[in-house]
């Protein structure tokens, strides 16, 4: 598992550098965004080794069948 430095170090750059759309910057500036490092199939693990339920990823992946009626 990474140090915590390298987390911090992530997220400091993150926040001087990009501008993550809906996200609620009173808490983005004193927290930042969480930093993912890795996902597999539903899951995503931020780079403290936290594992979550990626459930809104379903906002920006879907199947559209073509031939449904």
């Amino acid at each position: 598992m990474p140090s915590k430095n390298y987390t911090q170090d992530i997220v400091q750059k993150d926040k001087a550098h990009f501008m993550h759309p809906w996200t609620f910057f009173d808490v983005y500036k004193t927290e930042g965004a969480l930093p993912i490092e890795k996902a597999s199939g539903i899951h995503i693990e931020d780079t403290d080794g936290n594992k979550y339920l990626d459930a809104v990823g379903g906002l920006w992946c879907n199947h559209v069948d073509k031939d449904s009626s």
